[in-house]
């Protein structure tokens, strides 16, 4: 009777410590007292890969379009790579937001950042099953797990050790990235339905943000026009020379 009042009680506490894990032994969050979630572009193209929902998307930092980004901080063969991950958009109760890491072959893993209601956040890892598009249960090591809501922004970092795009025993780092958003289901089970990406780019060696093709282009600066009438002509200043030069003797003809 006493170990079974020992088990019970030690459910309990675990309940109450983790009450967005539902028993998945796989998720950790982080448990630093006053850390809060940090979400920048500073180190795009140089540390890590940032990646946006649309190309040239200028407002992506105020949460009206996906913004993820990728920093591989370690290597550990023949486990492959620790990934620290970012990534915040918009998203309203019962609502997500997702980046998927497609490897060349084998299994995309989806991480999800959830909105149950109001402000409770809630993280989700899931297979994406590629003939039919559907996420499916998967138990992905996932810790120093963060999340953010304010107002229709939701943000959330965390870590994910281990990572391989290969069997091999050399960490491969290629990926594809995904990002995407969604409904989730009712209680416990996340989402569900069809994993509908908004963005994906082309693999992307995260462990060399400087040689990957730039996810987020600068943008581009357009020469003005007018909208009718001949082009304006500019004279250089060579021309403008000869003409106060030649002034003098065209007035005395």
């Amino acid at each position: 009777m006493a170990l079974n009042n020992l088990f019970v009680l030690v459910s309990m506490v675990i309940v109450c410590l983790a009450p967005g894990i539902h028993g998945n032994g796989h998720l950790s969050f982080s448990n630093i007292p006053g850390l809060q979630v940090n979400i920048t572009r500073a180190g795009c193209g140089v540390t890590r890969v940032c990646v946006d929902q649309l190309v040239n998307c200028n407002s992506s930092m105020e949460g009206s379009c996906l913004f993820a980004s990728l920093e591989v901080t370690s290597r550990t063969a023949p486990n492959g790579s620790v990934l620290d991950i970012t990534m915040q958009g918009t998203a309203m109760a019962n609502e997500y937001i997702a980046i998927g890491l497609k490897p060349t072959t084998g299994t995309t893993l989806v991480f999800v950042c959830g909105r149950q209601n109001e402000i409770r956040f809630r993280f989700f890892t899931r297979d994406l099953n590629s003939s039919n598009s559907m996420l499916e249960p998967s138990e992905t090591i996932t810790t120093q797990i963060l999340g953010n809501i304010t107002g229709d922004l939701i943000q959330c970092q965390f870590t994910v050790p281990n990572v391989n795009a290969t069997e091999a025993r050399s960490a491969d780092n290629t990926f594809a990235i995904q990002l995407a958003r969604g409904a989730l289901g009712a209680g416990p089970t996340g989402p569900v339905g069809t994993f509908n990406a908004s963005r994906t780019t082309e693999p992307l060696n995260l462990g060399d943000p400087s040689s990957t093709v730039p996810t987020t282009a600068a943008p581009t600066t357009l020469a003005m026009t007018t909208s009718s009438g001949p082009a304006s002509f500019i004279p250089s200043a060579s021309l403008l020379l000869w003409s106060v030069l030649a002034l003098p003797a065209l007035l005395r003809m």
